[in-house]
């Protein structure tokens, strides 16, 4: 009997350094997963800001991309209208030139005509 008494000590002895062993990593672990967490919570942080960062720069973006987009308009209807007023600045010179060509024409038609009657 001393025989399984002995044994039964020794598995006895052996469960408990076995549990404490699993208690021992079971605390190393915990160790690590509280480190984990508290890096898990620094990055939330940062990504929220990182967040509130990329949101104001889209807004800004936004923004600015409506206002180019006016400007871009406002640009292309003043070339527009200058074109326009270029064309018939261009038209109206070539009515004077044209104007002026038969005047003159006709003053030296009367020229003629009066050098000739005189």
């Amino acid at each position: 009997m001393s025989e399984k008494g002995a044994a039964l000590q020794t598995y006895n002895q052996e469960l408990v350094k076995g549990i404490e062993t699993l208690k021992k990593r079971r605390a190393c672990l915990l160790q690590l997963i509280e480190e984990d967490e508290r890096k898990k919570e620094v990055l939330e942080k940062d990504l929220a800001e990182v967040k509130e960062k990329l949101s104001a720069v889209c807004q800004d973006l936004n923004e600015r991309l409506n206002k180019k987009a006016y400007y871009d308009e406002a640009i292309e209807n003043s070339e527009s209208a200058y074109m326009k007023i270029l064309e018939s600045s261009q038209a109206l010179l070539n009515v004077v030139r044209q104007d002026a060509f038969v005047l003159d024409s006709s003053d030296h038609s009367v020229n003629v005509n009066r050098a000739s009657t005189a």
